[in-house]
């Protein structure tokens, strides 16, 4: 396994027998397409890459994976995360630090919005979350991010 750091963090890569994962085949078509539907990312790589057996249900789940702002990414957090989404076209495109806003497209709440909230919780109520989480064994920080996620929208969403 190869450390790789893309532009939300490091992930670990196969490179095994010169063997594309599914993330590389994913970039290589959205570089080459630019902006692109799921469709159009598998019918280029089965175009560029006939050896590939493209499963349509396993390479749609990881392309959702490799968003940063699909509202169903976290299920997928071995991924790496290099594409955005653009909800109204069904689109997906390479993700820009400098200039794509990270908001959580699942509530419509900025993140600034979350972190603010999560700040401004009282000692009782972070007690209360970080209980409600010490059971879970897999990757506890997505798990507590989602949990910190549902509880501002809770809080907010009728402001």
């Amino acid at each position: 396994m190869e450390e790789q750091t893309g532009p939300t963090g490091r992930y670990k890569v196969r490179k095994d027998v010169g063997r594309k994962t599914h993330a590389d085949l994913i970039r290589e078509a959205v570089e080459n397409l630019g902006e692109a539907t799921p469709k159009q990312i598998m019918r280029f790589i089965r175009n560029r890459h006939p050896e590939v057996d493209v499963k349509e249900t396993s390479f749609r789940a990881d392309i959702i994976g490799c968003s940063v702002n699909h509202t169903s990414s976290h299920h997928y957090p071995g991924m790496p995360k290099f594409l955005f989404y653009n909800k109204p076209e069904g689109t997906y495109r390479l993700f820009k630090p400098s200039t794509d806003d990270r908001s959580l497209s699942i509530t419509g709440i900025r993140a600034g919005k979350i972190i603010q909230l999560a700040n401004s919780l009282d000692d009782e109520t972070v007690d209360k979350l970080n209980s409600s989480i010490r059971h879970l064994e897999y990757n506890s920080l997505n798990a507590y991010a989602t949990i910190m996620c549902q509880y501002a929208y809770m809080q907010t969403r009728d402001l």
